[in-house]
């Protein structure tokens, strides 16, 4: 059984992924930030937006390696992708089960695999697959740490917040806080906090130094994040100087991407807080400190950070898809015990996936699509 539960789901994970996503991979890049990334796996150029600041080394080494293998820079970002997509499975998997049970993580696993948005970001070449599935791996390692009360499991934690920031630093970032509640919550001696510490601060400087050198050291990094990140900025942060309409705009997109692509999973949630009449309740999140603290501390930066500060596509929010599909699990697994209500459940909530496989542009279609439009333009254009 331990077999069975180690090696045959995962295994059974990546055969899923190769019959849902390797026939719709997109054989081009996908908008300018993919034609960057591509262009790093031959020359690394921050000043020259290659990719831009503040940087994604290891995402660019994880395609390096793989582009020694492939035909192509985008076949290596798109196995880059695939790989993340079969760890966030995995780890989703192995997190149910331990949360509630083995079933719970098959539907965790499921859901993601179904879901429109993590679909579309594991075929084209981009970076944001990589929030969920550090998102979920570090989620997992933190939660194994805090209820086992286990050093080995926050040190391993430590290892991958810190190579998370060297695929992408906002995950590292956002994921700080629910590390930090982690350790002060096991009540760990100072030796063990200084030794992480140290851990986080060398992994950051193994990839973080060569990165600040790479363009001219510290002055010359913050120069070029302040060029190319801060006019976004100005543009949609009320503290940073944009208009509130256009701060105003930017909270609209959260919620509408937010009910775009994820939308049966928070109607889910909202249908049980409601049968349950939590607010009702001033004792619900008392009895359950730990665990409630747990996924505000995992969710509750990056939100913060999408509604005060910036968001500019739909693949920033696949960071907060693996607790969201957790939660949804433990639902279904809580509330429908029998499995056929379950399968029923479970068809409806992913019925958003059954239609993303069925739109127009999947199958490698999309640029025809647009040639399409450019010419149906034209034509009216002419008329």
């Amino acid at each position: 059984m331990l077999t069975h539960h180690r090696v045959l789901w995962p295994l059974s994970f990546l055969v899923a992924l190769i019959l849902t996503r390797l026939p719709f991979f997109s054989e081009t890049p996908y908008t300018w930030d993919s034609v960057n990334y591509l262009f790093a796996l031959d020359h690394f150029s921050l000043s020259e937006s290659r990719p831009h600041p503040p940087g994604s080394p290891l995402y660019i080494l994880l395609g390096r390696f793989l582009n020694v293998f492939m035909s192509s820079g985008v076949h290596a970002l798109l196995g880059v992708n695939f790989f993340f997509g079969w760890i966030t499975m995995v780890a989703l998997f192995f997190h149910g089960k331990t949360l509630i049970n083995t079933s719970a993580g098959l539907i965790g696993a499921f859901l993601f695999l179904l879901t429109p948005l993590a679909w579309f970001y594991g075929a084209v070449t981009e970076v944001y697959l990589a929030a969920a599935a550090l998102s979920a791996l570090i989620g997992f390692t933190l939660w194994r740490a805090l209820f086992d009360a286990s050093q080995k499991w926050f040190l391993f934690s430590t290892l991958l917040l810190g190579i998370s920031g060297g695929i992408r630093t906002d995950l590292m970032l956002f994921l700080l806080p629910l590390w930090g509640f982690v350790l002060l919550s096991m009540g760990q001696r100072v030796r063990t906090a200084i030794y992480a510490s140290l851990l986080l601060l060398a992994i950051v400087l193994a990839w973080g130094w060569p990165l600040v050198e790479s363009v001219g050291g510290w002055e010359a990094y913050l120069e070029q994040a302040d060029i190319h990140i801060k006019p976004f900025l100005k543009s949609s942060s009320w503290f940073y100087g944009a208009p509130l309409s256009g701060h105003l705009k930017m909270v609209a997109k959260f919620f509408l991407w937010m009910v775009i692509f994820m939308g049966p999973l928070i109607c889910i949630v909202l249908w049980r807080t409601i049968k349950l009449k939590i607010w009702q309740d001033p004792t619900f999140f008392i009895q359950r400190k730990r665990e409630s603290l747990f996924f505000l501390f995992w969710v509750g930066p990056a939100t913060l950070f999408f509604l005060l500060i910036y968001i500019a596509k739909p693949g920033y929010l696949l960071i907060l898809l693996p607790p969201l599909l957790l939660w949804v699990a433990h639902i279904i697994e809580r509330h429908w015990q029998k499995k056929a209500h379950q399968w029923w459940v479970l068809l409806l909530v992913s019925l958003p996936g059954v239609l993303y496989l069925l739109s127009p542009g999947v199958k490698g279609s999309e640029i025809k699509l647009q040639i399409d439009q450019s010419e149906s333009q034209v034509q009216r254009a002419v008329k």
